[in-house]
């Protein structure tokens, strides 16, 4: 198999290659659940890992609160072709059946991709063997097609042309595995509208929820070209304030981690209080407690309850300061009016 710029010879590795490689000391790549724990943040500390905060018991389920399920938004589904309607006469059991069905349907679409640090690059030199040095002028992959093994599992060597026997980088292991492990939706080269200059022009059109769909098919997590991507579309979304395109998908929970992770919830926030979604708000600022328990917010904390919290943070770390005491006084003045419309 031949490309114009690097061209790579595919060999399947044969039953009778298996005990010759097997005699090479090879570590398996890890599971996408150990992945990060050796990953130190991409602020330079060792101490905190965004993939196992992220899975947390209580991040997960603030992350789902916030999210929100609305049903009608989770089901849309955009057809090229118009079918005809579908229409069924059910009793009040049946009916509440069917709504919760929808609802079980919707909860399985709103799942998180995780959100994760860049991969290790892959540098494993196994062998150097200089006698094979300019044996052919392509590269020889030999990849392991047994059934059972996950992407990350399997086993795929390289043989280039100096003679040298190492690992598959990443690059060659995510071309090799759409070669004999296809992925639904996944292409074999990116598409450009992945590229910077492309991009930026999607983003403009507020198509977010299509480009990071695309994203997770096309990428692995912690492919850092999914992380450009999707790092990008929420920042397009913070800056645009667009956030509420995003609500009750999927992609609202990992948006929400990665504010809060790099401490830039504040337009956030505000966006929450002026559709009335206080306890999100609330919400969010402990979500921002917990990934960030050494910011003034946390020491001050203590003995805080309900908006109090959003308070605590305005005064302490908010950096839109003066917008957000500005939403937190609105909102309480239109509490205040509905108690005295009640009274």
């Amino acid at each position: 198999m031949a490309a114009s710029s690097r061209r790579l010879s595919y060999c399947l590795l044969k039953s009778n290659y298996t005990a010759l490689l097997r005699q090479v000391s090879f570590h398996k790549p890890r599971c996408t659940r150990c992945l990060s724990s050796a990953i130190t943040t991409e602020t330079g500390k060792d101490d905190k890992d965004p993939f196992v905060l992220f899975r947390s018991q209580e991040v997960q389920r603030i992350l789902k609160k916030i999210t929100g399920l609305n049903v009608e938004k989770v089901s849309h589904m955009v057809s090229s072709t118009l079918k005809k309607p579908t229409y069924k006469l059910l009793t009040e059991e049946e009916t509440q059946e069917a709504e919760e069905k929808a609802k079980k349907e919707a909860e399985w679409k709103l799942q998180m991709p995780p959100f994760m640090l860049p991969r290790k690059p892959i540098h494993d030199i196994l062998s150097k063997d200089p006698d094979l040095e300019g044996f052919d002028s392509s590269k020889y992959v030999f990849t392991d097609i047994s059934f059972g093994l996950s992407n990350k599992e399997r086993l795929i060597v390289v043989r280039d042309t100096d003679g040298t026997l190492r690992k598959a980088d990443w690059d060659e292991r995510d071309r090799v595995n759409q070669v004999y492990n296809p992925t639904t939706g996944q292409v074999y080269m990116a598409p450009k509208m992945f590229d910077d200059e492309h991009l930026e022009r999607v983003l403009n059109d507020d198509k977010y929820i299509y480009m990071l769909d695309r994203a997770c098919v096309q990428f692995e997590p912690d492919n850092p070209d999914y992380i450009r991507v999707t790092h990008k579309t929420y920042e397009h979304i913070n800056k645009n304030r667009n956030f509420d395109v995003l609500r009750s998908t999927r992609h609202f929970g990992p948006m929400t981690f990665y504010l809060t992770w790099n401490k830039k919830i504040d337009l956030l926030l505000v966006d929450m209080i002026h559709q009335g979604l206080m306890d999100d708000c609330i919400d969010v600022v402990n979500l921002y407690v917990i990934l960030h328990p050494s910011s003034k917010t946390a020491i001050n904390m203590e003995d805080k309850q309900d908006i109090e919290r959003v308070k605590t943070y305005c005064q302490n770390d908010a950096e839109n300061k003066a917008e957000l005491e500005l939403s937190i006084q609105a909102f309480e003045d239109s509490l205040r009016g509905k108690s005295k419309q009640t009274a």
